[in-house]
């Protein structure tokens, strides 16, 4: 639907979205090797970590959209493999964001212990940079040729960057841009919240991104990754991703004294909320509804998981700095 610049170097040619995304990266990885000189880190321990972190998360990120597109790279007529060298290739088709998240992660951990330091320590550091080199890699995406949305009807939202001409002179939603702007305020919510406890800063960080954007990647029309007609798989990622993270911050409201029917009650009410997340998504697709009401209660849902639990985490915070906190947990 756009056209995807491209620059040449003799006989070798890059994508714009491709090289801009490398320089924030490496920008970053400079960035990050001055926080974590207070954890022991050294710049070529940082930069180690930064590239294997990135590589696994383009390989999980490549594995998981090949594995979900499998058809892609198979002949239609005898199901054999005709394009397998092209699933390296990442200018044909994409990566799944969920599975780079992952990778990242998981190569941030593998460092951490291969050099015996603190990998919670290193993601807490992280966690608000990160943010903030997602959202650059937001506000670039439709230079890849994706991050658009529907179209738009009204005119006063028909300007850029919010809104971006097609090869039909239409304006649609740029869902890229609402992302970046969402990923933002993640960045300005984590970095304003007192928080000491270890993990707590990067589990705020996970929270917010998984709320935030549920619905942006609902309103995505570009090259969408799916499975059972409508589910979406980056929103099934973030959705897991949300689960995992409130089982760790229950896990430490439960050391800091915490009862188990307290966090039944929570753990009932997100299963609830997703609930209710699942059938909007199954609204926005099958029923008449308007689609700004489905939204609405979306919005106001997620709005609602992202303070329970960033709640529970703040009074985390306040257990574990009260000298008359218990030291065991109490029975509801």
């Amino acid at each position: 639907m756009f056209d995807i610049p491209v620059l040449s170097f003799g006989e070798f040619s890059i994508t714009l979205y491709a090289l801009l995304a490398a320089v924030l990266c490496l920008a970053a990885a400079v960035f990050l090797t001055f926080f974590l000189r207070r954890r022991g880190w050294s710049a070529g321990q940082t930069l180690l970590c930064c590239g294997v972190a990135g590589f696994l998360g383009l390989l999980l990120g490549r594995a998981l959209y090949c594995a979900v597109r499998i058809d892609f790279f198979l002949d239609p007529e005898t199901g054999e493999s005709i394009h397998l060298p092209s699933v390296l290739d990442l200018s044909l088709g994409g990566i799944c964001i969920t599975g780079v998240i992952a990778g990242l992660f998981l190569g941030g951990w593998l460092i951490s212990k291969c050099l015996k330091k603190d990998p919670v320590g290193l993601f807490d550091i992280a966690a608000v940079p990160g943010l903030v080199l997602f959202a650059l890699l937001s506000f670039i995406e439709p230079l890849s040729g994706q991050g658009y949305g529907p179209v738009l009807t009204l005119p006063v939202f028909c300007w850029p960057p919010l809104g971006i001409q097609n090869g039909f002179g239409e304006w649609i939603l740029s869902v890229s841009f609402l992302e970046g702007l969402l990923l933002l305020l993640a960045a300005g919510i984590v970095s304003g919240l007192r928080l000491h406890r270890d993990g707590n800063r990067i589990l705020s960080a996970l929270v917010l991104v998984s709320c935030f954007m549920i619905i942006p990647e609902s309103l995505r029309q570009d090259d969408v990754l799916q499975i059972f007609v409508f589910a979406r798989v980056t929103q099934l990622g973030y959705c897991a991703i949300l689960i995992i993270s409130a089982i760790l911050i229950w896990r430490n409201s439960a050391r800091s004294g915490m009862s188990g029917r307290a966090i039944a009650l929570e753990a009932l009410l997100l299963l609830i909320h997703i609930a209710i997340l699942v059938a909007g998504e199954f609204a926005l697709d099958k029923a008449s509804w308007p689609d700004g009401l489905v939204y609405l209660v979306m919005g106001l849902i997620l709005i609602g998981t992202a303070w329970l639990l960033i709640h529970r985490i703040c009074f985390t915070e306040k257990k574990d700095q009260d000298p008359d906190k218990p030291s065991v947990p109490q029975q509801a």
